[in-house]
């Protein structure tokens, strides 16, 4: 019996010290709404209201995807050209505070007109183009914005489900010397109580 509770508490502490080093990585998870006043030019530039949305990232691996209300944390759909009459949009641009359409355009589903006379049809072209992926090296900023190139009279907005997988996950960080140890005892009693084991049913 005695035997028995040293095997359990020896596992125990194996799987308490080992598991942190092949823990998964951890996802990022965040929405980005975009006003449809948020464009890609520079801030200042006369037909820009606003401009993108910056927003500081950690270095990882990351998919931008069009969401919408009920989505947890989406405000938006889809965005109007409110001086063409109503016509709808729902693509988006990601890129740096200095090339805002760096790493995903709206230009990039191919299509010569980006724009739709309802709001579903816009979103449902937005979901078909799906958004894109892109990599950051290090922690930076990231502009988020329309794809329009007039905005002080447009309406309504994107939102971005953003997803990240961090490059250096925290489970790659080297252990402490002393969670070493402690695993290393571990390790130690257990190989004993199995060759005790092995020993004892030889004798008997």
């Amino acid at each position: 019996m005695k035997n028995m509770f040293c095997l359990v508490l020896a596992v125990v502490v194996l799987l308490t010290f080992a598991a942190p080093l092949y823990a998964s990585p951890i996802l990022l998870s965040e929405v980005i709404n975009v006003s449809g006043q948020n464009g890609w030019q520079p801030l200042g530039d006369p037909s820009s209201s606003l401009g993108p949305v910056d927003v500081f990232l950690p270095a990882g691996n990351y998919t931008a995807s069009p969401v919408e209300p009920p989505f947890p944390g989406a405000e938006y759909s889809v965005y109007s050209f409110f001086a063409y009459g109503g016509a709808w949009a729902g693509e988006f641009n990601v890129g740096t505070p200095s090339d805002p359409r760096e790493f995903i355009s709206q230009g990039s589903n191919g299509l010569s007109d980006t724009s739709f006379a309802s709001p579903a049809d816009a979103f449902q072209i937005a979901l078909d183009w799906g958004g894109g992926s892109f990599q950051l090296p290090s922690a930076q900023e990231v502009a988020f914005s329309v794809g329009d190139s007039i905005y002080w009279d447009n309406q309504g907005g994107v939102s971005i489900d953003l997803v990240g997988t961090p490059l250096v996950p925290p489970s790659s960080v080297t252990p402490e010397p002393s969670n070493l140890i402690l695993l290393g005892t571990g390790l130690a009693g257990l190989a004993g109580l199995i060759r005790m084991s092995h020993l004892r049913k030889h004798v008997s």
